[in-house]
C-alpha cells in the first residue's frame, strides 16, 4: 500500500520552526558531539515496530553520519552543517511527535530526513 502524505503551508511552517530550533542548537554543540548523540539515538529508536519506509529513512541516516564521520569524504561545510541540523532533530525528545508513539512516532522523523536525502541527493549517489 501506498500513503501519500501532503503538506500544506502551515506544515512547513511547523517543520521549520522545528529545524530553526535545532539549527540554534547546532550552533552550540560540536560536531562529534552531535554525531555521537545521533548514532546514540538512532540505535535506541523503536525501529524494530516502525513501518518499512521509516527504517529505510534511518538507514540512511546513519550513512549520513558515517560521512561526517569520513575524513576523506570532505563533505563541503554548508552540506555538513544541513546534515548536522537533521541529526540534531532526529535526536530531539521535543520534535513535533513523541518518538515512542506506537508506529507514528517517528514519521515526523522519516520526513525530515526524506527531505534531507531530496537534498543531498547527488552527495549521497558519490
Amino acid at each position: 500500500m501506498r500513503v501519500t502524505i501532503e503538506l500544506e503551508p502551515d506544515d512547513i511552517a511547523r517543520l521549520e520552526a522545528a529545524l530553526a530550533r535545532a539549527r540554534r542548537l547546532a550552533a552550540t554543540m560540536d560536531e562529534v558531539d552531535v554525531i555521537a548523540a545521533a548514532r546514540q539515538a538512532i540505535e535506541q529508536l523503536p525501529l524494530h515496530c516502525a513501518p518499512s519506509y521509516v527504517r529505510r529513512q534511518f538507514e540512511g541516516a546513519l550513512r549520513l553520519v558515517a560521512m561526517l564521520e569520513d575524513d576523506a569524504w570532505a563533505l563541503p561545510q554548508p552540506w555538513r552543517d544541513d546534515v548536522l541540523v537533521t541529526l540534531i532533530y532526529l535526536g530531539d525528545p521535543e520534535d513535533m511527535v513523541p518518538d515512542d508513539a506506537e508506529v507514528i512516532g517517528l514519521l515526523d522523523d522519516a520526513i525530515m530526513l526524506e527531505l534531507l536525502l531530496r537534498r543531498q541527493a547527488a552527495v549521497m549517489r558519490a
